[in-house]
C-alpha cells in the first residue's frame, strides 16, 4: 500500500493539497500544521519548488 492510500502523505495539486489540509484541520482542530517537503529521493531543485508552490498558493487559504 503506498503512503497516499495510507493518507500518510498529501499531494496534489495546490486546490487538492489546500482542500485536504483544511479537512484535517477542521476534523482534528488542529491548531499548527508541520510539513515536510524533502524526503526519500526528492531532488533540492523538487523540495524547493514545491515549497515555494506552497507558499504562494496554499499557505494563504489555510493560515
Amino acid at each position: 500500500m503506498t503512503a497516499r492510500a495510507r493518507d500518510a502523505i498529501i499531494a496534489g495539486t495546490p486546490d487538492m493539497v489546500a482542500s485536504e489540509i483544511e479537512r484535517q484541520i477542521e476534523a482534528a482542530g488542529l491548531n499548527y500544521f508541520v510539513c515536510r517537503f524533502a524526503y526519500g529521493d526528492v531532488s533540492f531543485e523538487e523540495a524547493s519548488g514545491s515549497f515555494e508552490l506552497f507558499a504562494r498558493e496554499v499557505m494563504p487559504r489555510v493560515t
